[in-house]
């Protein structure tokens, strides 16, 4: 049995070594590109990378919402108050929150009436709406603007991994 020979030649011009083998053919040098391992592995990464991005924009979607709720609530509260201080339409002024529709509703008067004024849905975008104490209408008093009774109101949205945001 013959050994397979390995062979070196010099060239004078370019003092290259170059190295021939019996077991390195031409062929073998003509097939160039990626393996299969190297594609799935970069699709893995850029799979992994997406995910991470996806998620991170869902996550600053939920706090936008929460926080053009929040806006929302302040406004028309800020509104109520500012009619009340000056003494617009020679009344109170005040918001009845339904918490079961989830909307707020700016009115005129001591107490809510069937002539009701500008109104805030939010059942698109909020999770709950609550207020402590119970009730379902700040009344803000003529020219001091003061509230009765205090009150704290609550917008809860949910985040995308189902978690309460408030």
């Amino acid at each position: 049995m013959k050994l397979p020979s390995i062979s070196f030649k010099i060239f004078p011009a370019s003092r290259n070594l170059k190295f021939y083998s019996p077991f390195h053919t031409k062929k073998a040098k003509a097939v160039a590109g990626f393996s299969v391992i190297e594609i799935l592995l970069v699709i893995s990464i850029i799979l992994v990378l997406s995910v991470a991005v996806i998620i991170r924009f869902r996550g600053a979607n939920t706090n936008n919402t929460l926080k053009d709720s929040q806006t929302k609530v302040i406004n028309i509260l800020e509104e109520a108050r500012n009619r009340s201080a000056s003494g617009a339409d020679n009344s109170d002024h005040g918001i009845y929150i339904d918490t079961v529709a989830k909307k707020i509703i700016l009115f005129t008067g001591p107490c809510i009436s069937p002539c009701v004024g500008k109104t805030i849905d939010l059942s698109a975008s909020i999770f709950s709406l609550s207020v402590a104490p119970v009730t379902d209408q700040i009344v803000f008093k003529r020219i001091t603007a003061t509230a009765e009774p205090a009150t704290t109101i609550t917008v809860t949205v949910k985040n995308a991994a189902g978690d309460d945001l408030c």
